[in-house]
């Protein structure tokens, strides 16, 4: 690349899900500030969390990206990746030396800025933005807020070409800042280091039973999956069920195991437990993408679970 070119080179590739898009972003961002592409810690901010199980209608969604019934929500019942949700993670990564601010966006002019700013201060930019606009988006292109986050891994400050690293639509490309100007939504995330004098202490866990936090949901989720596949014949259904679900396994139940790995004892159950999780992601994206309900496998599947 050109020598204008900055670039962090040692930025791991978010290929693994953590709460949602925005947070596999975040777990890049705390990897490389860290320098360890493999640190598992923002992991236990989920100890302080809980999940909860949603009954949703797939008539009021276009996307099956939103119909996951389980979401993971703070000690304040607020979504991790709320507004309020960001505080708290913030006072988490505070124990790490790092920090994460909330950015609001007007104009391209201050886009620009804020984005050379971070380079120069080796700050990570996630970006807020709205596939619709994507060039390399076609899925997206006849539905608008199609929310998604863009991990800005360099720029090149001659040309403004911004360098994104992205598990949606190819590892790594290329985008002219006018392209990403158009898809910014007006907000975004910056993750650095924190000066340790501002280290406070850390904040105590949720309050709750491994039952309250992890299998009374769970428990509800999988006794929907097991009524709803059977019933489907449509593609289209099944499509849909399957990526909502598989979405679902993914992003919430799979991290949660993760943390109960790093935080709980008994670590060969639990890994045999992300395990057997993931092979049921794997079940659930083959019906999504085949579009054969392979119900029969599922539910007798889901009784190991």
């Amino acid at each position: 690349m050109e020598e204008s070119f900055l670039v962090y080179q040692s930025m791991p590739y978010p290929d693994e899900p953590f709460v949602c898009c925005i947070g596999g972003r975040v777990l890049c961002a705390v990897r490389y500030l860290l320098g360890d592409p493999t640190d598992s810690t923002l992991f236990s901010l989920l100890n302080r969390c809980r999940i909860r199980y949603r009954s949703l209608s797939k008539n009021q969604l276009e996307d099956p990206w939103f119909y996951q019934p389980l979401e993971i929500v703070t000690s304040r019942e607020e979504p991790v990746f709320s507004r309020q949700g960001i505080l708290e993670l913030d006072s988490f990564l505070q124990q790490m030396g790092l920090q994460m601010t909330r950015v609001e966006i007007k104009f391209p002019s201050q886009l620009w800025e804020i984005i050379c700013s971070a380079f120069s201060h080796e700050q990570v930019l996630i970006l807020n933005i709205d596939q619709y606009y994507h060039p390399k988006s076609e899925k997206y292109h006849c539905q608008k807020y199609a929310w998604h986050a863009l991990l800005l891994k360099g720029v090149c400050l001659q040309t403004k070409e911004i360098l994104v690293s992205d598990s949606a639509h190819g590892k790594e490309y290329s985008l002219p800042f006018d392209t990403v100007c158009e898809m910014c939504i007006g907000s975004g995330y910056l993750v650095g280091h924190r000066s340790r004098s501002s280290i406070t202490s850390a904040p105590t866990g949720i309050c709750l039973s491994w039952e309250q936090q992890f299998s009374q949901p769970v428990s509800h989720f999988l006794q929907e999956m097991g009524n709803t596949f059977p019933k489907l014949t449509e593609k289209k259904d099944l499509e849909f069920f399957g990526y909502g679900y598989c979405y679902t396994v993914k992003y919430t139940v799979i991290p949660f195991l993760k943390m109960a790995l790093r935080e709980k004892g008994d670590r060969k159950d639990w890994k045999a437990a992300v395990l057997q999780w993931e092979q049921l992601s794997r079940i659930l994206m083959k019906s999504a993408l085949s579009g054969k309900n392979n119900s029969e496998k599922l539910c007798s599947f889901l009784k190991i679970l």
